[in-house]
């Protein structure tokens, strides 16, 4: 291919990832779905398990009471549950095969999880991710046509969920009662509602008037300043597994 034309290249990376992740994965492909249970011991860091336990040895925190102790039920819930649609991780474990042997393999990921948690340690394989180029229009005729998308592991994902379902009770209280993100029930029609609200209800008084500021962050998440973060979290009183 002569990669002098951007055009040309443009388009011979999109014909590569479509048909790279078009395929679709029928469980009633027996052949390749016991592959697919072959090939997932193996996937697991065997020096991830020693890093552990030396972290779990060495722990500064001895209080029994703050040890989080994973629920092998709700883990097994969170695997019936996994999106089929996500596509596969760098570990090369499908959402699909998580789905169908939820069962069976929670009992294989419930220590590993718990020793994530007793050691304060993630897996190097967990921290990374597949970068796929998605194209932005149907023709694209250079790099910047394209939209970087990272695949994670899903089981680190579903880990996330547990781990986020804890911290949220922990912190639900503390929140904002006006914060309308993130929250579960909530989203931009609420706050457009309470905003309007308020600002006619301002303006009911006489001689009244309203300004209305919007802020928007860019990179918000990338320039998180995460000692900030811990130490509200300590304020907070939130447990210290969960902030370690």
């Amino acid at each position: 291919m002569d990669c002098t034309d951007p055009k040309l290249g443009a388009n011979e990376i999109s014909t590569f990832y479509q048909n790279l992740y078009s395929s679709f994965f029928s469980i009633t492909d027996s052949e390749l779905f016991l592959n697919q249970i072959k090939d997932f011991v193996p996937q697991i860091d065997s020096s991830f398990m020693e890093e552990c336990d030396n972290h779990v040895m060495g722990t500064i925190l001895t209080d029994a009471s703050c040890r989080i102790v994973i629920d092998p039920h709700r883990i097994q819930s969170i695997f019936k549950h996994v999106c089929t649609k996500k596509s596969t991780g760098p570990d090369g474990i499908s959402a699909l095969l998580l789905k169908a042997c939820a069962e069976e393999l929670t009992p294989v990921w419930c220590p590993i999880f718990q020793r994530s948690v007793d050691s304060h340690t993630v897996p190097a394989l967990w921290k990374k991710s597949t970068i796929v180029p998605v194209a932005k229009k149907r023709c694209p005729a250079d790099n910047n046509d394209f939209r970087r998308v990272a695949l994670t592991s899903i089981v680190m994902k579903s880990f996330e969920k547990y781990m986020l379902s804890m911290l949220k009770a922990e912190v639900n209280l503390a929140l904002d009662p006006y914060q309308f993100a993130y929250r579960q029930g909530r989203g931009t029609d609420d706050a457009i509602n309470s905003i309007t609200h308020f600002t006619v209800e301002h303006l009911e008084c006489p001689n009244a008037y309203a300004w209305i500021l919007f802020i928007g962050f860019s990179s918000a998440f990338n320039t998180l300043q995460r000692h900030l973060l811990i130490s509200k979290l300590r304020q907070m009183s939130v447990n210290p597994f969960l902030i370690k």
